[in-house]
């Protein structure tokens, strides 16, 4: 009826309110149901401007990311929760859509169905985060009596403190090694689980001419099946094409430092059909990951090997409603104006009630929703086994 009204063509029209109701804009908000049919308005509006803190190249090291790591990123929880909230962290609390498991603890359970985490396993994490997938894992192990050593390796200084806080808090203790994860400063066969979680979009992904790609890759000696230039086979295949290059040679430290019938799972957002392109929404470069070449890569080194994504292997409910990202940028603002902050996650009714307290009542027009597998499944995890060593008389 608006586009009949105002002779705007529907299609502008749709373009025009995407635009209008987007949370940089917040011009207008549409509401769920015919306005005659609402009987009584909210009694507080759930929006205040702006939502998102904008993203512009101002923001330093944007493209260097080392340096960014470095130099720009200054605390754990403010990185996390404000710039670029992962799914581990949305779900680091004991969460029923993970059966009131924490996202470290299902992590934790789900790797030992691929491989027992014996008394003295020596465990590494490429990319710690804010610690709370380190201090899952390392007060599950504590509490039930298996002494194991666990290792960091992390770029970020303040990560690293942020890592060291959290475990205090929680009464364990992991080596931490500041370093490049894309070469591991660790001695070979050292290490008998690795995991990577949402890290490796962050590494190394340098733009390559499409005809060059294997010379680059051989100067760099990543092996590769040939299954690996199948993305490149398209007829409007680009010119130019980003390489996971950081990726490919977290995969091959890993098969060096891996013991014989070690375990490695890494994980990232990325497809199998799609080349690597950079992120939109954050303040720094990142691109994502091209699985179908990490499957090459990992099966050219020896590993066997299989994907999955994050909605599976973790075992993700979808009978639970979760807040919007709307109505939680909503909430966040206005406790925010009342001096309380209200942390970064996929809270449930109850979880949001909990948190809020008294507060939660004062709410009118939140949205939960139930849960889209979307941003589960393009969290893909390559799950790579080291073959045991072959017998000195069959080698």
């Amino acid at each position: 009826e608006i586009f009949d009204e105002t002779l705007i063509p529907e299609g502008d029209g749709l373009k025009i309110l995407a635009v209008w109701t987007s949370l940089e804009s917040q011009m207008i908000r549409l509401i769920s149901q015919p306005a005659t049919e609402i009987k009584q308005p909210p009694q507080q509006l759930i929006y205040k401007a702006p939502f998102l803190p904008q993203k512009t190249a101002a923001t330093p090291h944007a493209e260097d990311v080392h340096r960014y790591h470095l130099e720009t990123i200054k605390d754990g929880t403010e990185q996390f929760d404000r710039i670029e909230s992962t799914v581990s962290h949305l779900y680091r609390r004991p969460h029923p859509i993970l059966d009131y498991q924490s996202y470290g603890q299902a992590f934790l359970a789900k790797l030992r169905e691929e491989k027992e985490v014996e008394s003295g396993s020596r465990i590494l994490e490429v990319g710690g985060g804010m610690g709370s997938i380190s201090t899952d894992i390392m007060a599950e192990l504590k509490k039930e009596g298996t002494p194991i050593e666990y290792t960091i390796y992390d770029l970020s200084p303040s990560l690293i403190r942020s890592q060291q806080k959290m475990h205090r808090q929680k009464g364990v203790q992991a080596c931490h090694i500041l370093g490049n994860g894309e070469f591991l400063a660790l001695k070979d066969e050292s290490i008998d689980i690795a995991l990577s979680n949402e890290v490796i979009a962050d590494f190394n992904t340098p733009e390559v001419k499409t005809s060059e790609v294997q010379d680059y890759l051989f100067d760099h000696e990543i092996p590769m099946t040939k299954e690996f230039f199948n993305p490149y086979k398209d007829e409007d295949a680009q010119e130019y094409v980003r390489v996971n290059l950081g990726a490919f040679q977290l995969l091959k430290e890993l098969m060096r430092v891996l013991k014989p019938g070690g375990l490695a799972v890494v994980t990232e957002f990325g497809y199998q059909d799609r080349l690597p392109f950079r992120a939109s929404h954050l303040d720094h470069a990142e691109y994502s990951i091209q699985f179908s070449q990490m499957i090459s890569v990992a099966a050219a080194l020896g590993f066997n090997l299989y994907l999955t994504d994050a909605f599976d292997f973790l075992g993700f409910r979808s009978d639970v409603n979760l807040i919007t990202a709307f109505s939680y940028q909503a909430a966040f603002r206005i406790m925010e104006s009342l001096g309380v902050y209200l942390p970064n996650m996929a809270y449930t009714p109850e979880m949001l009630e909990d948190e809020l307290g008294s507060y939660y009542n004062g709410f009118r027009g939140l949205q939960f929703v139930g849960v889209n597998k979307d941003p589960f499944k393009v969290v893909k995890f390559l799950v790579c086994q080291k073959p045991d060593s072959i017998p000195q008389d069959q080698a």
